[in-house]
């Protein structure tokens, strides 16, 4: 704000006696020149990452009972609280963190997409917070489950599961088929089970699985690993 040649007035006589006077001849106004605040960027600063995700405005974080996410906004040109308290908020705009005006906090409690938007001087951000789990169940019995990838032609050409041979005896496999199971919570993002690298024999005795009749995992063996795909608002 701007002050202009202001001063109390000057009293006189009798009515100077009763008391000072605290009244200011001009008022105040707003400085013509003074920049007004506005929104410089909006980011995730604790709690969530960007490794392995496409796309400039998502973060991921798995799910977890603590640590919300964090996201703040950045605003010009003072950067401070009286600009801060200024900042609109919408969308998934999750809750105040105390004494940050600039800061919303995201829980990480189940599995969901935040969509979180600030505006401030007429600019606006946003940015999509991916809270990612999966419950994975190994079938190693029975057929595959429809919403399994099916094997097809391969091996013994059907959709047996557990120990199998074909080409006449001559060969054999272990047939397992991974299925996501969302169960209660809303499928956050498509869940595709791949591997490391294809098994190595190890140069020792390994254990056989009398049910599948293939060598137990040991350490140094790839594992099949759930791995998120997809993200995109």
């Amino acid at each position: 704000m701007c002050i202009a040649s202001c001063s109390p007035r000057q009293l006189q006589g009798e009515e100077a006696k009763k008391k000072p006077d605290t009244k200011c001849d001009n008022k105040i106004v707003e400085c013509p020149n003074k920049p007004k605040p506005r929104l410089v960027r909006l980011t995730v600063i604790r709690n969530a990452t960007q490794n392995n995700v496409t796309g400039a405005k998502n973060w991921a974080a798995i799910k977890k009972a603590t640590d919300d996410v964090i996201v703040e906004a950045t605003t010009t040109p003072n950067n401070n609280k009286e600009e801060w308290q200024q900042i609109t908020w919408s969308g998934d705009s999750g809750t105040a963190v105390s004494g940050k005006p600039n800061q919303r906090k995201l829980s990480r409690t189940t599995s969901k997409k935040y969509h979180v938007e600030a505006e401030l001087g007429g600019v606006k951000d946003n940015v999509y917070v991916w809270v990612l789990w999966a419950t994975v169940t190994i079938n190693t019995s029975g057929t595959t489950p429809p919403n399994a990838v099916q094997f097809g032609p391969l091996f013994d050409g059907t959709e047996n599961l557990g120990a199998i041979s074909y080409d006449s005896g001559r060969q054999a496999r272990g047939k397992v088929a991974p299925v996501h199971r969302p169960r209660r919570e809303a499928s956050s993002v498509r869940v595709e089970l791949v591997a490391a690298r294809a098994a190595a024999l190890e140069a020792r005795p390994q254990q056989v699985h009398e049910a599948l009749g293939v060598a137990q995992l040991r350490r140094g063996h790839p594992i099949e690993v759930a791995v998120p795909q997809d993200l995109a608002p």
